[in-house]
């Protein structure tokens, strides 16, 4: 007889077909803790990404947000106070300016790509800039074209102190145009730089891992029936356990997997519901104290409308946030407060500019010491933005922690679960030698 035939001869006979099913059995253990494994791990890279990367840039976009809109409201500060109180804003502006630019040079370096120096000066020619908070660029863009408008935002800030500093007329006109670069085109930037949703399958079902889980186990049962015909015996310990250790790892996968789905789930919605409306209210808050500032230096008419519908939003905004409050991440006593204290101080706010910029309204001393004073508001926010900073991140290591020691645990659990079907399916082939 040939090798061939021989070999043909023994897995036509049950202890030849067992050795198949080993053979068999345990490729589908390999099979399957791999898929595993890769499952977890994928997900795991992507709350990477998204802790770290997006992390990064979302933080330092919050930043460049908050720092650029105090900086817009303090450079018009500047002209309505006098002494010492001017170096002292303009230090303040200085400042912010600086903190800006370390929160766009932390976010480069989390980005990999590099935007061109040409793409850079074509995106911020003046032809371009006023198109720039519409056109989809990429977050390297973004970031790329927000630092090169810096100096050029800082510049005519500058020259807006300087002739104002001598009762030059032109002076207002630099600090406004300066404001309206800020406000049209680099806070809308930076507000872009944000990206709240998780990355695509962070949060998903894990149905392919699953479905190898499930065929694994039903390979291991119908094994152990065909045994069972072939051998009378009802129960074969090794296979029995094989298939217990196999729907314990792909259980673990699969909550694991749900629970970190939850928290970067929770993570997006505590982030668009709280953390963004919250951040975008304080800039607005900002951005009215230097509207404020602006109608008192250069009022222009339609200023009282325009000022109260700002408010107006604001009230909106913050009515939004109240409303939409994330039950498995509430508001702590100081948080719901700090909100309360906000609805109050824009309700005055509101009062406050119809008192003055009507036709009666108080002596230009008074207007001007009232809104370089104006900072509640910000205080009131500041520190409910911190504590929903912490709730986002919080909620994006809760979702890494989750799935901490899973991918070892299934590669473990499958090659005992390989191991153990091995050790009942050999005593049963040892028979018929």
């Amino acid at each position: 007889m040939s090798g061939r035939a021989a070999v043909a001869a023994h897995f036509r006979r049950t202890e030849g077909k067992l050795t198949l099913i080993v053979g068999v059995v345990l490729a589908a253990a390999v099979v399957a803790g791999l898929v595993g494994v890769l499952s977890i791990g994928q997900r795991a890279d992507l709350l990477t990404d998204l802790a770290e990367r997006r992390g990064s840039v979302n933080a330092a976009a919050g930043e460049v947000y908050r720092a650029l809109a105090d900086a817009d409201a303090t450079s018009f500060s500047v002209v309505l106070v006098n002494g010492e109180k001017v170096a002292a804003q303009q230090q303040a502006f200085r400042d912010d300016v600086v903190a800006a630019s370390a929160a766009l040079d932390y976010a480069t370096k989390a980005v990999p790509e590099v935007t061109p120096t040409d793409r850079v000066n074509e995106l911020t020619s003046q032809a371009r800039r006023a198109y720039l908070a519409t056109g989809g660029l990429t977050t390297s863009e973004r970031l790329a074209v927000l630092s090169s408008l810096l100096p050029v935002y800082t510049g005519l800030v500058e020259a807006g102190w300087v002739y104002s500093s001598r009762v030059d007329p032109v002076g207002t006109s630099y600090l406004n145009e300066a404001s309206l670069l800020l406000r049209d085109t680099m806070l809308e930037l930076s507000k872009d730089l944000r990206d709240a949703s998780p990355p695509a399958g962070v949060d998903s079902f894990p149905w392919f891992a699953l479905a190898v889980g499930l065929s694994m186990v039903l390979l291991l049962v119908a094994v152990q029936r065909y045994l069972a015909r072939r051998t009378r015996r009802r129960f074969n310990i090794g296979l029995v356990l094989a298939t217990a250790l196999t729907l314990v790892a792909f259980g673990w996968l699969t909550t694991a997997s749900l629970v970190a789905a939850g928290n970067a789930a929770a993570s997006a919605r505590l982030s668009a519901t709280r953390l963004v409306p919250l951040t975008e209210i304080r800039a607005e808050a900002r951005n009215l104290d230097g509207a404020q500032a602006r109608a008192l230096i250069f009022p222009l008419v339609g200023d009282l409308d325009e000022l109260t519908s700002r408010v107006t939003r604001i009230q909106d905004k913050l009515a939004d946030v109240r409303a939409g409050q994330d039950d498995a991440v509430p508001l702590d006593t100081l948080g719901q407060h700090a909100l309360d204290g906000a609805v109050v101080l824009v309700e005055q706010w509101r009062a406050a500019i119809s008192r003055d910029y009507s036709a009666s309204r108080p002596r230009y001393d008074e207007v001007a010491a009232t809104i370089t004073a104006n900072e509640e508001l910000k205080d009131e926010l500041d520190g409910v933005i911190a504590t929903a900073g912490r709730a986002v991140d919080q909620s994006i290591v809760d979702a890494r922690s989750a799935l901490s020691g899973t991918d070892v645990g299934v590669a473990v659990l499958m090659a005992v679960a390989g191991a153990a079907a091995v050790a009942g399916l050999w005593p049963r082939i040892a028979e018929y030698r």
